[in-house]
């Protein structure tokens, strides 16, 4: 008796299951082969499909939460890119007409362009070693590259605790100059009191800022204001300061006194110096995609960063020909009292985004629990107020150490790290998983043939990568020993007086 036509199919059906199981037996593996465009043909530097997908994995767990908790949470990428120009347009760019006027244009113009490209490199540097690592931490990043690996805790934790008291004591220093630096802009426009003059509008100024300076976030819309206010008040002053340095170099107003180091060359490298690139990439990763099925545009961080260095180098060329020019032509142009206000409000609005940004200050349990007042930013304030009191000779040492901080910070701790993680430390895996240690061990008896497969293809991407981060590599090692060694010389013979 023949079976029926289903029990037929059926049976073919089974019979086909089972050949097709049998041929692929239990110890066979599946090996991932990507396409060509997926990771062969990326840059190294350069996110692919899938690592976007384990990025938002990440940032979709604690890490997230702990992204929308801290003072950069998500932000739009508009938001991003006005805090990565804001930076620029600050101190560094209001002393270049005072300090380039013994600087040719020559120089200066070449000065110009070579540290704009010089800081849009170690831009990119923390941006690539954020993707390579998984991190978007300073203090993470510079423990992976000092302290990778097990039992070294210790050790992490002393690099985590410096680089918060590097960050801390930076921003803290930048933020008291510009305090100082707006009070020495108003002190000659208020008359005498029985209350020294100085010390009044430092505790006025202070005042000011102090329900800005209390925001949990840079995503508090009076602090995003006050930096959108510090770049207009910056174009309204480039444009009035531009106009008189053509027409009347005498009118403009003496500028800031600082300290020993601060002259042509390092006042334009300070004036593209940063200090919050880890953190807006973070944020601009973390952002919230709104779930549609139309295509949206949203601009990259390479493309945001890449644009905020050209828009600030296009905002400070007028200063650099117009103060390096020798043609100046006599005229009236009274706007002493106007520059003046100009350049306290680009200063006095960009103090809030830097006390906001401080690491914590560590306050007993006891204190905290009685109040929610943000007593660490107070506390952060006040030490900026203080810091921004103190007279004589101590102000200028105060610049110097500044200026140092941030130029060593800008360009030669992203340099080193990348040197050290790429060059001593042994290249992450592309394509084979990590597995424990102890994991390894037990299945060390069963290594097949697949092994050797994704070990070829790791071989083949390892190369890759290795030969297209080549140019990164000298420009990292030309960072560190040309620039960053050279300025570190000519700064300890400028202090000793060698020259």
């Amino acid at each position: 008796m023949e079976p029926p036509a289903g029990s037929s199919r059926r049976l073919s059906t089974d019979s086909s299951d089972g050949s097709v199981h049998s041929s692929l037996s239990s110890t066979t593996a599946l090996v991932l082969i990507h396409d060509s465009e997926d990771g062969i043909e990326e840059s190294p530097f350069d996110i692919s499909q899938e690592d976007v997908d384990d990025d938002q994995d990440d940032l979709g767990g604690v890490q997230a939460d702990r992204l929308r908790a801290s003072v950069v949470p998500p932000l739009p990428s508009t938001t991003i890119f006005l805090y990565l120009l804001s930076p620029y347009l600050k101190l560094g760019a209001l002393l270049i007409p005072s300090q380039q006027a013994e600087l040719p244009l020559k120089y200066a113009l070449p000065a110009l362009f070579f540290f704009a490209v010089l800081s849009a490199f170690t831009r990119q540097i923390w941006y690539m070693l954020a993707q390579y690592l998984r991190k978007a931490e300073v203090e993470e990043v510079v423990c992976d590259a000092f302290a990778r690996g097990g039992g070294k805790e210790g050790r992490r934790r002393v690099i985590r605790s410096l680089v918060k008291l590097a960050t801390g004591t930076t921003r803290a220093l930048l933020a008291a100059i510009y305090l100082r630096g707006s009070v020495d802009m108003l002190v000659s426009l208020i008359p005498d009191t029985f209350v020294p003059r100085r010390m009044l509008l430092t505790v006025l100024l202070a005042v000011l800022i102090l329900p800005l300076s209390l925001a949990k976030s840079l995503a508090f819309q009076r602090v995003i204001y006050s930096t959108w206010l510090s770049i207009g008040a910056y174009i309204l002053w480039m444009g009035f300061e531009t106009y008189a340095l053509m027409h009347h170099a005498q009118a403009v107003d003496a500028g800031l006194s600082m300290g020993t180091l601060w002259q042509g060359i390092t006042i334009i490298a300070f004036a593209f110096s940063t200090m919050t690139t880890l953190p807006l990439y973070a944020s601009l990763k973390g952002t919230v995609q709104p779930i549609t099925t139309a295509p949206k545009y949203s601009p990259s961080f390479k493309i945001l960063s890449a644009l905020s260095v050209a828009i600030a180098t296009v905002l400070m060329l007028p200063l650099i020909i117009a103060s390096s020019s020798s043609n100046l032509q006599a005229s009236g142009f009274p706007s002493t009292y106007v520059m003046a206000v100009l350049k306290a409000v680009i200063l006095v609005s960009s103090i809030p985004s830097l006390v906001i940004t401080c690491p914590v200050v560590p306050i007993p349990l006891g204190m905290r629990r009685v109040s929610d007042v943000p007593l660490s930013k107070i506390t952060v304030l006040a030490m900026v107020v203080l810091l921004s009191l103190i007279p004589g000779r101590i102000v200028h040492v105060m610049e110097d150490v500044l200026l140092v901080l941030m130029l060593v910070g800008t360009y030669t701790v992203p340099a080193l790290v990348h040197i050290v993680t790429y060059q001593f430390k042994r290249p992450l895996s592309i394509v084979i998983p990590h597995t424990p240690a102890l994991h390894r061990r037990h299945s060390s008896d069963s290594v097949s043939s697949h092994d050797e497969l994704l070990q070829r293809k790791e071989r083949t991407l390892q190369r890759r990568r290795l030969w297209r981060r080549v140019v990164w590599d000298v420009g990292a090692w030309a960072v560190l020993l040309p620039v960053s060694g050279g300025g570190l010389a000519w700064a300890g013979g400028k202090l000793l007086g060698v020259w």
